[in-house]
């Protein structure tokens, strides 16, 4: 029978091994540790390797022999690398020094508990805490099995290898402290991420219930149906029948969830982990570029394994959301409009040394300015992706080129206002020194470009492309410019005075200044017409340059 605990150690620690093992057996959890732990034969480590395979939580025993041994070593790198499994440090005795290739290894094992030597209730205690996230106690009841009528995969025994139900739906929560709270977006791109994310987490929990019994085939999934998704004209947010009424489909797309959750515990599990390196490491973590590589990865995996879920619960229920490709696009490059604003701050305007009031007079104008670029920008993608759906539901019904052409332009008007009269206003107020218009109120007025169907149906549907906007290509000058800027700066620093003194250098930098600002003034036009307000810091900016 599989064990629910497999303990990694080296010889040297059996006698701890043996007595923890003992200690949570008494309370109930199942253990397998190898007890011809020197044994190096083929046949001998197969069956280590099955039995980390089998178990629910693996334990590395770190100790000053663990961390030079290559089979605890070994043995770590296949429940982690090759089975994705919850994996625990257990701290037993500190080790002075750590080879590299074991250090790398015990940097992504984010659980950690430390027993400083001591095998004591307490610290026997916190382990259960930890291990109680992924195996319930023997104690525990499960709800009944039916006694009459059948249950898709009640008595799978497929049914009970992940944790389920509200573990699945903690996932979505992680995902949005984790991966998306850091990305800086706009509020309203955060809610629509938000909305698609727990409903796509409450569409498999539901289909894990299914799967166990625990919910009626025809439940209604619990959060509504995101307004952006894109979905059939059958669908009612409720697993598709068609696929209910064929127990093995749904049992194939059910483990095929499964095992996607489990590598998603793995890949947050690792993003965990940079996070809370970067957040002990302050101000020097984010400038480190190996660590940022990492976590920008990190979150990239998270980003393309969610496109996938998406398309598992698009099978089941005919619901397709779209914020998972746009995460992917973020994380691959597309310029965030509030993180530029706030390098821009960084970069050019707290070097300036202004007085206290006169910086957060500057600041609070910016972060007005490229709030509303990155506001512009979502409701465009969102016009853009109704659009693109409804020329998709034309081309289905045969129309031709220029039939749809003539039907769309009628719809663009439609849409384009919908989107208007749904958005909401930006967060913040409007800054008190901004030019507007009498009836402004921090509301998008228009969609620049919003006459030219070209703009919208450019790329095609689910492409994972966009269509540029006016604004998009001013955001990707100042991009570029900011990174010649931060690189000039580098130089200047690495110099050190004689940088400052070097005319070149110093001519060269005031020329990617100049540019940015003056790209900054032609985005501040662009949000007048679009909002009815004038931010004047761009050209206050432009005149002190000139002076």
């Amino acid at each position: 029978m599989p064990a629910d605990i497999f303990l990694s150690y080296a010889s040297h620690d059996a006698d701890f091994v043996t007595a923890l093992s003992q200690q949570l057996t008494e309370r109930g959890l199942s253990v397998w540790f190898d007890p011809d732990n020197d044994t190096l034969d083929l046949a001998h480590m197969a069956q280590v390797k099955q039995q980390i395979q089998a178990c629910r939580v693996f334990i590395l025993i770190e100790s000053p022999a663990a961390v030079e041994s290559a089979k605890t070593r070994g043995e770590a790198g296949t429940a982690v690398d090759n089975f994705a499994k919850p994996a625990i440090l257990l701290k037993w005795q500190p080790a002075p020094t750590v080879p590299r290739p074991m250090q790398t290894l015990l940097n992504r094992l984010t659980l950690r508990v430390d027993f400083a030597g001591e095998l004591s209730a307490d610290n026997i205690e916190r382990l259960l805490a930890l291990l109680q996230r992924y195996i319930q106690p023997a104690s525990s009841s499960s709800p009944p099995a039916p006694t009459t009528g059948r249950r898709l995969g009640a008595l799978s025994s497929k049914a009970k290898a992940t944790p389920t139900n509200s573990a699945t739906l903690v996932f979505g929560a992680k995902i949005l402290s984790n991966l998306v709270t850091p990305l800086d977006l706009a509020a309203e791109e955060v809610d629509f991420i938000s909305g698609e994310i727990k409903w796509l987490f409450s569409t498999l929990d539901t289909l894990l219930k299914i799967s166990g019994g625990q919910a009626e085939p025809n439940q209604s999934i619990s959060e509504p149906i995101p307004p952006e998704a894109q979905r059939d004209s059958t669908a009612t947010n409720q697993i598709r029948p068609t696929l209910l009424n064929n127990p093995d489909d749904f049992e194939d797309v059910v483990g095929e969830i499964r095992s996607q959750l489990t590598r998603l515990t793995s890949f947050l599990r690792e993003l965990e982990h940079y996070s809370e390196q970067e957040r002990l490491d302050g101000e020097a973590g984010k400038r480190d570029e190996s660590l940022q590589a990492n976590l920008k990865d990190a979150r990239l995996k998270i980003a393309k394994l969610l496109q996938e879920l998406a398309k598992q619960a698009d099978a089941a229920t005919g619901i397709l959301i779209t914020s998972p490709a746009e995460l992917v696009e973020i994380l691959e490059g597309r310029i965030n409009p509030i993180s530029l604003g706030v390098a821009i701050i960084t970069n050019i305007v707290t070097p300036l040394e202004l007085g206290a009031e006169d910086e957060a007079f500057v600041a609070g104008e910016l972060t007005w300015l490229f709030s509303a670029a990155s506001h512009h920008q979502h409701l465009f993608k969102a016009t853009q992706r109704k659009l693109q759906e409804a020329d998709l539901a034309l081309k289905k019904n045969g129309l031709t080129g220029s039939q749809r052409e003539t039907q769309l332009t009628e719809r663009l008007a439609e849409i384009r206002q919908a989107e208007l009269e749904r958005s909401s206003p930006l967060t913040g107020d409007i800054p008190p020194d901004a030019e507007r218009d009498a009836a402004a109120s921090n509301r998008l007025v228009t969609l620049l470009d919003d006459d030219d169907l070209g703009f919208y149906l450019k790329l095609p549907l689910g492409s994972g492309l966009e269509a540029e906007s006016s604004v998009r290509p001013l955001l990707t000058q100042l991009s570029i410019r900011l990174e010649a800027l931060q690189h000039l700066t580098q130089r200047q620093a690495v110099m050190g005075e004689a940088g400052k003194r070097n005319v070149q250098l110093q001519n060269d930098i005031r020329a990617e200044i100049r540019a940015i600002v003056e790209t900054m003034q032609r985005l501040a036009r662009l949000m007048e017409t679009a909002y009815q307000i004038y931010v004047t810091i761009p050209d206050q900016l432009a005149e002190q340059l000139d002076t």
